[in-house]
């Protein structure tokens, strides 16, 4: 139960940025959907060769969910949001906390427009508290990034930890 409450913790604390090593997109997904539950808080998923996906609205915010597509802050258009820099504009754009798993994002941090995209994120996690978790195996965040960020190990120990949760 520890790992658990310490990965919602993070997402309580508005950490927008969590780095969830190994790279296990189903487990981490699973992880993510559970904790949905929790903070009430919608869940997207993003990879570059699927796009921005939305997945399963959070239990205890089922009324809320009902009018989620027809806000303004949630609405996008799956063919828009399939390169990084679309995906990572949504989010800035969006009036609303959610999560975002972020697949392949550590792949394109290189591109000065992505590391700006995410240098506001953070820097506007006051206003709205986002939480892109970036997975992936032995990621290197820029330094830009590393005091808005947190690295958290799912390890199988921890995923069965989950399940039983």
């Amino acid at each position: 139960m520890a790992n658990i409450q310490e990965l919602e913790l993070l997402v309580t604390t508005r950490t927008p940025l969590i780095l969830v090593e190994p790279w296990k997109r189903r487990a981490s997904k699973s992880c993510f959907r559970r904790l949905t539950t929790r903070t009430g808080r919608p869940l997207f998923r993003w990879a570059l060769a699927t796009g921005l996906q939305a997945l399963e609205p959070p239990a205890t915010a089922m009324g809320w969910w009902k009018c989620w597509k027809r806000r303004s802050s949630f609405q996008y258009d799956r063919r828009s949001c399939q390169k990084p820099a679309d995906v990572l504009q949504y989010v800035l754009q969006s009036r609303t906390a959610a999560m975002f798993l972020l697949l392949d994002l550590h792949r394109v941090f290189d591109d000065p427009v992505i590391l700006s995209q995410l240098q506001e994120i953070a820097a506007r996690r006051e206003q709205v508290a986002h939480t892109l978790a970036l997975v992936g195996a032995e990621l290197t965040v820029p330094n830009e990034l590393r005091s808005f960020a947190a690295r958290f190990e799912l390890t199988l120990r921890r995923f069965k930890n989950w399940k039983r949760w």
